[in-house]
């Protein structure tokens, strides 16, 4: 069927009107909007509509069949062929566009520094930044590097493991930067998530608890699953026997999640005297439950957590956590795109430490008061 395209033309702009016809059909391509056997107006049709010579619309056409984009035949109309990723480079110029693709799960606490930190280190180029939200679907996060591709992005940052690692991505697109997500086969900023969650356990064992508790999200996401084995091994090396009815596996990240499942721990036969988790929002949540149960923090349960967000100090006691460096991690990434661009080296993978900081969820400020 044909369609009546929403596009237009400025006969005032530096770009051909060839070249701004082909670009707004080649996005509305991109963006599935026009799909596979979908029938472009005919080239007198749309030259009427644009006002403009039909060897414009022509020439238009021509170069979206260049592109792979269409099929033009002779006494028919041009028909969609769909969007295919391997050739989608091709349609963004490679001139210098000053600007920054970033795609987050969502729009969480977490993010907030690093993106304050990618904006600072692409305000040197300078370049402007747009960040799009996926909502934790990988469908959304292709489609969102597809459209940052399109219009020609010097770079793109993908934070946590939204799309599987083997997807590829022409060669000669923009640089594809990962945050936190490991295993990618890109240029990868990741985070020691395995000493995470040990220096997290590890502090609970410390303090003589042997009955410990671990929330975390689901263990298949590639930026967890390395959490899980850190607490793991930090209690095999004190001699602990890993009993996995203390380990909730949740369904995400959110404080929600981490009542639901501190309250399954707390209300056990034999509850954890310390619970641990895999975010500083969940951690939130087993102070929700602790406080619906009666539960006193650090008294009857020591808590200790991941991030480091502000989550940590608006809680009280305040929360023991470990800090995950998101702002070293947004700066590098932006980095890694300013160095492709310069045509210099960055490292394929990028391990950033963490460390612990210790407040009073965990009992250490009641430790030091008994101690003077």
């Amino acid at each position: 069927m044909s369609r009546d395209l929403p596009i237009a033309i400025d006969n005032r702009a530096e770009l051909s009107l060839a070249a701004q016809i082909s670009q707004q059909i080649g996005w509305l391509i991109t963006t599935k909007t026009l799909k596979a056997d979908d029938e472009l107006p005919t080239i007198q049709e749309l030259a009427d509509k644009l006002d403009v010579n039909v060897h414009t619309v022509r020439a238009g056409y021509q170069r979206l069949e260049a592109l792979g984009f269409v099929s033009l035949s002779r006494g028919r109309k041009a028909r969609v062929l769909g969007f295919d990723r391997t050739r989608h480079a091709a349609t963004a110029s490679r001139v210098p566009s000053h600007t920054i693709g970033v795609v987050i799960p969502e729009f969480v606490r977490l993010y907030g520094p690093m993106l304050s930190a990618i904006e600072a280190a692409a305000a040197r180029r300078p370049s402007l930044v747009f960040v799009a939200t996926a909502h934790e679907n990988p469908d959304t996060t292709l489609s969102y590097i597809d459209r940052f591709v399109s219009h020609g992005a010097d770079g793109i940052i993908v934070a946590a493991p939204l799309i599987d690692p083997e997807t590829v991505f022409p060669k000669d697109g923009p640089q594809i930067v990962y945050i936190d997500a490991p295993g990618s086969s890109g240029i990868s900023i990741e985070f020691n998530l395995e000493h995470s969650q040990y220096l997290a356990t590890r502090h609970l064992i410390e303090h003589g608890h042997t009955t410990i508790g671990y929330i975390t999200p689901p263990v298949e996401l590639r930026n967890v699953a390395p959490k899980l084995q850190g607490h793991n091994r930090a209690l095999t090396e004190a001699g602990i026997e890993l009993a996995p009815r203390y380990t909730v596996e949740t369904e995400s990240f959110a404080i929600g999640a981490g009542k639901t499942a501190a309250h399954q721990l707390l209300t056990m036969d034999h509850p954890p005297t310390a619970i641990t988790a895999a975010s500083d929002a969940l951690a939130i949540g087993i102070y929700q439950a602790a406080t619906h149960l009666g539960v006193h923090i650090p008294t009857d349960l020591a808590i200790t957590s991941n991030d480091n967000s502000e989550f940590a100090t608006i809680v009280d006691p305040e929360l023991t956590t470990v800090a995950i460096p998101v702002k070293r991690a947004g700066h590098l990434a932006t980095q890694a795109i300013h160095d492709t661009l310069d045509n210099k080296r960055f490292p394929h993978r990028t391990v950033l430490d963490v460390d612990l900081i210790t407040r009073a969820s965990c009992g250490c400020q009641e430790q030091r008061q008994q101690d003077q």
